[in-house]
């Protein structure tokens, strides 16, 4: 049994610190985060949010990226949650080559399946295969000195900062799929929530 570590916690929301290298929810894979949060609070399944094996997730991490796992303890805080249009997940990513990149922009390049396990960037005047529809999304970045950035984005996608740190050259270390240096993890983390009613932030 994975040790689910609590890392926020009021009275209507709860977090845990989700490990890299594991699948938040069911999948291929015969184990995932969502199974050992019901093992040791089987409260927070008590209620159907996105889906009924679920409970109260509010979000889904991927399989490389840690960091907070929030979820709702009643239906009432979840709908609060997935409804909230202001509502933004906040990440710190270590990037391989600081050089060149702005102090603050928006990168809002569409996104779409190049394969069963990558995404890429859609850029305007190139031409790039890729399968299915694109999906128009946004990651607000602020260079934070030091090879790290805090971004920011709201709903998401798949790979979503990964896919648009690589598309402007500045790959995440240890994000070998996207160009970005070898290391042991990803350096990819999400640290935080902010919106009207929420702000949650973590170290």
């Amino acid at each position: 049994m994975t040790k689910i570590a609590t890392i926020y916690k009021d009275k209507n929301y709860i977090g845990f610190d989700k490990p890299t290298n594991m699948p938040t929810t069911y999948g291929k894979e015969k184990s995932c985060f969502v199974e050992e949060v019901k093992k040791s609070h089987p409260e927070l399944f008590t209620f159907t949010g996105f889906k009924k094996e679920e409970g109260g997730l509010l979000y889904r991490l991927d399989n490389e990226t840690s960091g907070l796992l929030l979820f709702a303890k009643n239906k009432q805080a979840f709908d609060d949650f997935t409804l909230d249009p202001n509502l933004k997940k906040i990440y710190i990513a270590e990037i391989s080559n600081p050089n060149s990149l702005r102090k603050k922009d928006t990168i809002s390049y569409p996104i779409a399946h190049k394969s069963s396990k990558k995404m890429v960037a859609i850029l305007p005047g190139k031409k790039i295969n890729y399968k299915g529809s694109s999906i128009e999304t946004e990651t607000e970045y602020e260079n934070l000195g030091k090879n790290h950035i805090k971004c920011s984005i709201k709903k998401g996608t798949r790979h979503q900062i990964r896919v648009h740190l690589a598309a402007i050259g500045h790959p995440i270390v240890g994000d070998t799929l996207y160009g970005g240096e070898p290391a042991k993890e990803l350096h990819l983390r999400c640290v935080g929530i902010e919106s009207g009613k929420l702000s949650i932030l973590i170290s």
